[in-house]
């Protein structure tokens, strides 16, 4: 690298890549720019300016093919070397990249690149943000230019680049800082609508402050804080965020102009901006300090003043300005937020939709999950009109649709019905009649309107069940005996069928007299004899019908009676594994589970099976893993109230003695019910749910105590459960690892739990850890999670994946200006920061999912297009989701497997919902099933007798139908444990087996499988079995993103007195206020700074400086430590026991530090520490100032103007000013002059000054024109041609080039056309070998004057006869030049091969 500087070899390769754009100089350049890319590499501190100058013109052309390499190079050199970047007006050409929409999908990357230059102060003086920043403003005011669709394009590349702005802690304290920043976005809504271009602009800004404020809303706020969230949770860092955009946006007069719009009359954004303004002082009240911002902001001073005028001549104003305020008080909207489907839909059960979940896409594998979930259900409406709104299905139009929507009216119209009104309904409906057992002619429809309605009153029902067979009938065709409601098939046409049997058998159980009414006691016992009935019989590898396909059903009401009257031997049993899966027979489960859940449902079902028990004769089902369907039902559909003790045993034994598929499914259950929020199942959970979670963490299949402590966590959110846990449970987590390590930090805030750890010795090792890496890794964590939360938020576009991104960027991401989120790298129990708040939306869909008849078909296709299926039995399951793993690697190539090197411990950071398919054997067990090479497996998700319709089929949707898994997909098996294995793809997950020991009832491939396998390579291989198919199913969330911090090691245990005695004892603690005391590690951004960085690296004071100095992580993890344990209060008294005020010392970080995103971070910590009594007391007398709400840890300076100011640092990104820029010349040719004769001498003997002169105006674009045509002319003259000609004139043009600004244009100009005749020789060489920044240029510029003169005089002597007078000879020695100075092939710069006219070789000549 040194001795290609001191040859300047760069010349020549800058001479190579400014080649122009053509096809046969492409080579040739990419090769010089892989040299260069090799010098970026090696050096880029050392980089010559003249490669990145070069890099910085070829990016800056639209045109050129290697523009897009170039602009990635300069921009990661932008982290390392910000200097030569700056000096070479890099910093420029990548804000014009920004705005370039060809440049689209890294806009978002160049943009944080800006924003990386700005947050520290030593690579802030490389920018300068009231030009560059302003640079991408001046598209929202630049109203003058006429209307383009470039413009267009760079409009929207600008509102882009402002979001992402945004969104960090570097971009509002810059924009707030510049007096022309925030200030002329909201000048530009005060411009008339009349003004040309501002409508766009208007809209823009607009947007704009609805992405950012979208991030939390004023309805959230308040439910939250009346649900006790962030008490639980902890504050959501989200907050923060916004309460500074706010500030900043309120500083610069938003509030004042959103009122006069909303107050202009026939304003197209008035309505706008009053919901606007609306949510501002909503999220004011309830995150901004009262004194003095509240008050001021809700005084709206000229509203109020303009609504109680009396002025007759504001008329119009006050109406406007009394409207404006009677919408901000009471939340009316001028939007239009009529539903799309109203009109679609009639009646309440079709318009009454849920837009919580019908914003998400739950539409895979062609089937609309969100829609079956909430048809299928099968609530009341009193329930769904009552706390469950969303219990509501939306119902797809049908022909009875209309007919729906008017009964529904008319039971709102009715109070009161006459029993002649129920007679002619009943009479209507079909099911009292001359045609009763015609099933198809029933009108479901107004059977249920009946039973929701006036029999709902238990006494008219009695009534009812006296003098009608209306109740009869309807038991008599539910009744399995019938094989009626049991042989229908499961589709959500047949749905409305479910409803009315559950709605009927709730209101049987509502009193003690219709409870034990014989008909209805008789279908009970009906059901739950064929029940026991089938849980007792044996397992016969038989479908269960003798006479008809497993997958014949009834789909219709219509098929229903050609079935009815059939023979014996047609009929099914109703509790068959094919019965409960495509069939209504499967909700006979949510008609025993109605029963038993109410108190005469459940004496009834006593009654019914005496003398034995209905529950024991269900006990030993979990023996017979055959029966896991039917126990997975029978859980599913049971209560677990305080009267039913019966159930909660039953769920104990299978879960602590049932097969591993049945405990993942109960303990996923168990979250189902946690999350219900039903008090009678909750108000002893903490005892029996607790418990049973706890003895599976044990277990030694990993993935089922993952999942328990999943739910464990979840529980123990609850204090009381928490307790519970730790003394009576004593849980161990030998099996799980590091992942129970989240748990058990929560362990620590208990007094029990720290005595309980410190038995096992847990805190010392994990002290340990957290101080090796576990806290830097945290803070990543945190930082990564609110990246995520703001690309989830705000719809920024993502990007694609930078490879190239300097390590150095990582340090920046507390600002949150990452454009796409990393992967969070989870570990050391930290996984669970809440990235969302589940709602009850969110929960009943969940809930939803476990009760749909899943369904998967698996199937084998071989290499001769030969299929064979493989029976499966699908159910929920949930999995903690892991994000780093250990795991082994197979290796296709060589056949063997090499272990990954274990990068952190396997911890949950999420969860992920599953469709599991387990394959089995005929008769029902689970049975891998052996694959042979070249097989093709092939799995098809359904749901009943569902199949996707035949307009949802889109070329999109077909690929998404059927999962594949080739020969070639399983070449990339990741092994999990010994002989466990999976795969991936997009929608699915494959399990494997390796190696089952050989059995007589694994399955036999057949001769046809044989002859297609594909013969392996040779050697011993492992045989592969598939195990399960699991589906990915998308979980919809309806709330707004958070970031609510983990538990954190220090901060948990300082929560208690015995923690922090430990804590105190280990001297962390002062390790972190050392941190935090001790300056940054300034790292070198240029060359200058380099080398006064070596000139000072001999002084005392600098070694130690340097020794003291700490990185920014290092910094920012010290202060998130403080800030965790000065959270509590016994945490806040220890900080305060030290020595060092480290309080103040933060609060003064936060306000002055040079560090934009360091500022932010301890804006962060501040809002931690205000969460005490004692810490907001201290922080007070510091000058700030706290939100109404203390659990929300919002904190805010009573100086808001000096926090969000920014020093101005002095620009060192000049090259003018730069010590290496020595070169100068003493004169310019004027403009428009006679050139050759007032500044070119007679004797030439200034040439080389005027062609310099003139070379120097190709920069400005006034005087390129009649300098180019000068030089032209020049170089045509026969005196002047040896300047052209020579070596030593070349490298002072280089000189020029490398120091001014010149175009690509000019600078190919020069070297293509004026200097393209340079002779490149052994002797021409060494004049390259000079110092390109030598002082003495004037001189040299003389020197070189002199020797021309004289050569062309010494060839004037030896050939007397003038050029001028021989044009033939002139003619004849220009053809002669071409040939000696246009080699056929020569590498400049390296080994310089130069040829002759005939084209030998020459030798090549060594430097």
């Amino acid at each position: 690298m040194l001795a290609m500087l001191q040859l300047n070899l760069d010349l020549f390769v800058v001479r190579t890549l400014e080649r122009p754009n053509k096809k046969e100089y492409k080579l040739e350049r990419v090769q010089a720019l892989k040299v260069v890319m090799r010098l970026l590499e090696i050096s880029p501190m050392k980089i010559p300016r003249s490669l990145v100058q070069s890099m910085v013109l070829i990016m800056s052309k639209k045109d050129d093919d290697l523009r897009r390499v170039c602009l990635d190079r300069i921009r990661g050199l932008a982290f390392q070397n910000p200097g030569v970047v700056a000096s070479t007006n890099g910093i420029h050409a990548m804000v014009e990249a920004i705005l370039d929409p060809s440049c689209g999908d890294i806009a978002g990357q160049l943009t944080m690149t800006l924003l990386y230059l700005l947050d520290q102060e030593s690579t802030r003086r490389y920018i300068r943000p009231s030009v560059h920043i302003q640079h991408i403003l001046s598209v929202f005011t630049d109203t003058e230019s006429p209307e383009t669709q470039e413009k267009e394009a760079r409009r929207v590349a600008s509102a882009k680049a402002l979001m992402i702005i945004m969104r960090s802690w570097t971009g509002i304290f810059i924009l707030a800082s510049d007096k022309v920043g925030l200030r002329s976005l909201v000048d530009i809504l005060s411009l008339p609508a009349s003004f040309r271009g501002s409508s766009w602009s208007k809209d823009a800004v607009f947007m704009l402050l609805l992405q950012i404020l979208s991030v939390v809303k004023s309805e959230d706020l308040t439910t939250h804080k009346a649900k006790g969230i962030w008490k639980s949770m902890g504050p959501n860092l989200l907050h923060s965020y916004v309460v500074m955009v706010l500030l900043a946006f309120i500083q610069s007069g938003l509030v004042p102009i959103l009122a006069e719009i909303g107050m202009e009359q026939g304003q197209e954004m008035s309505s706008v901006a009053t919901n606007l303004l609306r949510e501002i002082l909503h999220l004011s009240a309830d995150l901004l300090p009262s004194d003095p911002w509240g008050a001021q902001l809700n005084a709206l001073p000229s509203v109020i003043n303009c609504a109680a005028s009396l002025d007759s001549k504001r008329v119009v104003s006050r109406v406007l300005a009394r409207d404006m305020l009677q919408k901000m008080s009471t939340g009316q909207y001028d939007v239009d937020d009529k539903d799309p489907f109203q009109d679609d839909f009639q009646g309440p059960h079709e318009s009454e939709v849920t837009p919580e979940l019908s914003g998400y896409n739950t539409l895979v594998h062609g089937l609309d999950l969100e829609a079956i979930a909430m048809q299928s259900d099968s609530a009341p409406m009193a329930r769904v009109q009552g706390r469950k709104q969303h219990h509501m299905p939306r119902i797809v139009t049908t022909s009875r649709s209309g007919q729906r929507g008017q009964l529904m009216a008319m039971h709102r119209r009715i109070t009161t019905s006459s029993e002649e009104v129920v007679n002619r309904l009943m009479a209507e409906s079909g099911v009292v009649g001359n045609r009763t057992r015609e099933y198809a002619t029933w009108d479901w429809d107004k059977c249920l309107y009946l039973l929701e309605g006036p029999l709902a009153n238990p006494q008219y029902l009695q009534s009812v069940m006296r003098n009608t067979r209306f109740c009869k009938r309807l038991l008599s065709f539910i009744k399995p005996s019938k094989h009626a409601f049991s042989a229908m098939a499961w589709t959500l046409s047949n749905m409305r069928v479910v409803k009315v049997a559950c709605q009927l058998f709730r209101v049987l159980c509502l009193s003690k007299e219709t409870s034990e009414s014989k008909i209805f006691s008789e279908c009970v016992r009906e059901i739950l004899d064929e029940l026991v009935i089938e849980a007792t019989r044996s397992s016969n590898p038989s479908s269960g019908s003798t006479s008809r396909s497993p997958t014949a059903s009834v789909s219709s009401a219509t098929d229903l009676n050609a079935n009815y009257g059939g023979t014996r031997a047609r009929r099914l049993r109703p509790f068959s594994r094919e019965s409960v899966r495509e069939r209504l027979a499967r909700e006979y489960f949510t008609l025993v589970g109605i029963v038993t859940s109410s108190r005469h449902g459940a004496e009834l079902v006593r009654q019914c099976k005496k003398p034995g028990s209905f529950y024991s004769d269900l006990y030993n089902l979990y023996k017979d893993e055959s029966k896991d369907y039917l126990a997975r039902l029978i859980l599913s559909c049971f209560s677990y109230g305080n009267h039913n003790k019966n159930q909660r045993t039953l769920l104990d034994i299978w879960v602590k003695q049932g097969s591993v598929n049945l405990r993942k499914f109960a303990v996923s259950h168990l979250r189902v019910l946690l999350r219900d929020k039903t008090q009678d199942v909750l108000s002893h959970f903490w005892q029996w749910g607790v418990r049973l979670l706890a003895s599976q963490l044990g277990h030694s299949n990993e993935e089922l105590g993952l999942a328990a402590l999943s739910v464990l966590e979840e529980v123990c959110q609850d204090d009381k459960c928490l307790e519970f846990l730790i003394k009576f449970c004593k849980p161990r987590f030998a099996n799980i690892g590091a992942a129970a390590n989240n748990l058990q930090m929560k362990f620590l805030s208990k007094r029990s739990g720290v005595q309980y750890l410190q038995q096992i010795d847990w805190i010392e090792q994990q002290m340990q850890l957290w101080m090796a890496e576990g806290n830097q890794k945290y803070v990543e964590a945190v930082e990564n999670a609110l990246v995520g939360a703001f690309d989830t938020g705000m719809h920024i576009p993502k990007v694609q994946k930078d490879s190239t991104r300097d390590p150095a960027l990582s340090a920046y991401l507390s600002t949150g200006a990452e454009v796409k989120a990393r992967k969070p790298e989870y570990g050391y129990g930290f996984g669970g920061i809440h990235c969302s708040i589940r709602t009850e939306y969110d929960d009943y869909y969940f809930a939803r999912l476990h009760r749909l008849p899943w369904k998967v078909s698996i199937s084998l296709e071989y290499a001769n297009r030969s299929q064979y299926f493989i029976l499966s039995e699908a159910f929920v399951h949930t999995v903690p989701h892991i994000a780093q793993t250990v795991y082994r690697r197979r290796d296709s190539k060589r056949g063997s497997e090499r272990e990954s090197e274990p990068m952190m411990a396997e911890t949950p950071s999420g969860l992920e919902t599953y469709i599991a398919a387990i394959v089995i054997a005929p008769n029902g067990t689970p049975r891998p099933q052996k694959l042979v090479d070249g097989v093709t497996i092939r799995a098809q998700l359904s749901v009943g007798s569902l199949n996707p319709p035949a307009k949802q089929k889109s070329a999109f949707l077909r690929r998404f139908e059927q999962q594949v898994c080739s020969p070639n997909d399983r070449q990339r098996l990741v092994e999990i444990s010994c002989g466990r294995c999976f795969l991936e793809t997009k929608h699915a997950r494959w399990n494997f087996l390796k190696n089952i020991p050989a059995k007589k009832s694994i399955r036999k491939q057949t001769a046809i499988r044989k002859t297609s396998a594909v013969k392996g390579h040779g050697g011993k291989r492992d045989d592969l079995y598939l195990e399960s198919v699991w589906f990915k199913i998308p979980t919809p969330n309806s709330s707004n993103p958070v970031v609510c911090l983990a538990p954190h090691f220090f901060g948990e245990l300082a929560k208690t007195a015995e923690g922090c005695e430990i804590l105190g004892q280990s001297g962390h603690v002062l390790n972190f206020i050392h941190t935090v005391l001790a300056p940054l590690a300034g790292r070198v951004h240029s060359v200058d700074e380099l080398d006064e960085k070596n000139d000072a690296k001999n002084g005392s004071e600098e070694k130690t400086f340097q020794s003291e100095a700490v990185t920014a992580i290092e910094q920012r993890t010290a202060l998130w430590s403080i800030g965790q344990i000065g959270s509590s209060e016994t945490g806040f008294r220890l900080l305060t026991k030290q020595k060092i005020n480290v309080i103040k010392h933060i609060s003064k970080m936060a306000m002055k530090c040079p560090t934009l995103s360091m500022r932010g971070t301890c804006f962060y910590i501040m809002g931690l520490l205000s969460r005490t009594p004692s810490a907001r007391r201290m922080l007070y007398d510091l000058g700030w100032r706290f939100s109404p709400n203390a659990e929300v840890g919002i904190v805010i300076p009573k100086d808001t103007t000096s926090f969000l100011s920014v020093k101005a640092c002095e620009y060192r990104g000049s090259w003018a000013k730069h010590r290496s820029n020595t070169f100068g010349l003493d004169f310019v040719p004027i403009k428009n002059a006679p050139l050759s004769q007032t500044t070119l001498k007679a004797d030439y003997s200034n040439c080389a000054q005027v062609i310099l002169g003139h070379l120097s105006n190709l920069c400005n674009s006034v005087t390129i024109k009649p300098s180019l045509n000068e030089l032209r002319r020049l170089r045509k003259d026969p005196r002047a041609r040896p300047f052209f000609l020579s070596a030593d004139m070349m490298f002072q043009v280089f000189r020029m080039i490398t120091s001014y600004d010149f175009q690509l244009d000019a600078r190919r100009c020069v070297f293509d056309e004026l200097f393209d005749h340079v002779s490149v020789s052994q002797h021409s060489l060494k004049v390259f070998d000079k110092d390109l920044h030598a002082t003495n240029v004037k001189e040299e510029i003389q020197n070189l004057n002199k020797s021309l003169l004289a050569a062309r005089m010494s060839a004037e002597e030896k050939d007397p006869d003038p050029l001028i007078s021989a044009p033939s000879k002139e003619k004849k020695t220009r053809k002669a030049e071409s040939k000696l100075h246009r080699p056929k092939f020569c590498v400049v710069g390296f080994n310089s091969n130069s040829s002759d006219g005939d084209g030998n070789r020459s030798q090549s000549m060594e430097k």
